[in-house]
């Protein structure tokens, strides 16, 4: 019987030990960069999530108080002591401090022809301005039950011509017909300021929209369609959005055709919807570059 020599037997144990360690490396340098690219993923989750919830606070907190300086106003012009008072005493007796934030434009009492009856900042307004056509004051003329409306976007006609939004409820008389509606505005800057401080990454996107699907902001601001009064009604990633009302998805966006995560959720009650969307590149930008050193350190010196 032919005799194996030893130095045959160790390399019939060596070799088979060394690609079992091979292996080995290999599955174990593959699993980690797995669980790189999921803790990647998952960190990228829970950072949108974290700034879905921070806007939402923020917005949901600064609409409630002008809301409530709103039904002040309301409840107060139904008194008959201020009814009975000069307009400047009216004007103080009206009028909170909310008017005269950063941000929030003055507050109107407009009659049911759109009159300016009282303004929160000026004793004087122009016989000839027409309200009429505001979406803002239309509202409240066929919808008596809507109760604080959000406007779409406009250029202001009373103050600063820039962008702003209108917030509104309705006044009723004593029979409960339309007799007007209390009004003030948020300049849209608000919400660009806002999202400016948040990183959401160098392809990331910060959108506020209504629930009609019309843009109020979108940062960074983006052309034709898709910015400042835009809308994104009929598009299928809005309307998982509107049917989910909170949570968080990857996709790829019909407007750009990037893949991305959205995270999002509905401003507490309000019809209005905020999405916080990162691009799936920028997400595994450093786990793309973890791979490629592992494989040059795997690949042979030439």
């Amino acid at each position: 019987m032919m005799r194996v020599a030893p130095r045959q037997q160790i390399s019939r144990i060596i070799l088979p030990a060394s690609v079992a360690l091979a292996s080995a490396i290999v599955a174990i340098v593959a699993f980690t960069l797995l669980q790189a690219r999921e803790d990647a993923r998952t960190r990228a989750l829970r950072e949108g999530e974290n700034i879905v919830q921070a806007i939402e606070a923020d917005v949901a907190r600064n609409i409630e108080l002008y809301d409530l300086s709103l039904q002040g106003l309301q409840e107060a012009l139904a008194t008959a002591a201020v009814a009975h008072v000069g307009q400047e005493v009216q004007r103080l007796a009206l009028f909170d401090h909310a008017a005269s934030a950063k941000y929030m434009g003055a507050l109107y009492v407009l009659n049911a022809t759109a009159d300016i009856v009282i303004c929160s900042r000026s004793t004087t307004t122009d016989p000839r301005l027409d309200l009429t056509d505001r979406d803002y004051f239309q509202v409240h003329q066929y919808r008596p039950d809507i109760g604080l409306y959000i406007s779409r976007p406009f250029k202001g006609r009373l103050e600063r011509r820039e962008d702003r939004i209108a917030l509104s409820r309705r006044r009723a008389d004593k029979d409960g017909k339309f007799a007007g509606i209390v009004v003030g505005t948020l300049r849209l800057s608000y919400f660009r300021d806002l999202f400016s401080r948040l990183n959401v990454g160098q392809h990331g996107v910060i959108t506020l929209a209504r629930s009609d699907g019309t843009i109020l902001m979108r940062h960074p601001s983006a052309e034709g369609a898709y910015d400042i009064g835009g809308s994104f009604k009929g598009m299928l990633i809005f309307q998982r959005i509107l049917r989910e009302r909170s949570g968080s998805f990857t996709a790829r966006s019909t407007i750009s055709g990037v893949d991305r995560l959205l995270s999002f959720t509905q401003i507490g009650e309000l019809p209005l919807f905020v999405a916080v969307s990162q691009a799936v590149d920028d997400i595994y930008a450093e786990w793309w570059l973890e791979l490629s050193r592992s494989a040059r350190l795997r690949s042979p010196s030439l």
